[in-house]
């Protein structure tokens, strides 16, 4: 890749950082800890980004995202795969315009970024987490810290049964 089509930019206001974005053809993930919010930036922006399979939890942010996004062909799982996919994606502008042009589309169709499922999902989650903290033996976890203060079992229970009135 020539030097001059590599471009490491200083910190930008918001609007300026996500608008240059128009410059990229492909974003490049850090490793071994990928960009989690940039690589959804990137994706946002329509610009695909190559990562590489991490060990741990922040080191597969990007697998995770790029797979969830339905682009888990841009996940290397090596250094030299991870080299050789950004040399040949790098080379072929024309299939990279391609798919810039409808990348917003496609991850907006995609689960990563379906607001609507997260959301179900969290409140799913939250409801299980609460409903076991209350079924638990009040002399095991007699109070509950929340955000610094005590919250007492009857007053977290008065919480789910509102919680549950409120199921969708």
């Amino acid at each position: 890749i020539d030097v001059a089509r590599v471009d490491l930019s200083p910190p930008a206001e918001r609007a300026k950082y996500l608008a240059s974005y128009a410059q990229v053809d492909l974003l490049l993930d850090t490793f071994p800890f990928s960009g989690g919010t940039t690589t959804c930036e990137a994706l946002w922006m329509g610009v695909p980004t190559v990562t590489l399979a991490g060990r741990s939890m922040v080191g597969n942010q990007g697998k995770a995202l790029m797979s969830c996004a339905g682009l888990a062909e841009w996940v290397a799982d090596s250094e030299d795969d991870y080299v050789r996919q950004a040399i040949e994606r790098a080379r072929n502008l024309d299939d990279l315009s391609d798919m810039r042009g409808g990348l917003r589309q496609r991850v907006l169709a995609s689960p990563l970024f379906d607001a609507q499922r997260f959301a179900v999902r969290s409140q799913k989650r939250d409801r299980l987490s609460i409903g076991a903290l209350v079924d638990k033996d009040r002399a095991v976890a007699p109070r509950i810290q929340h955000r610094g203060n005590n919250i007492g079992l009857d007053r977290l229970e008065q919480v789910v049964g509102v919680v549950r009135e409120l199921e969708v």
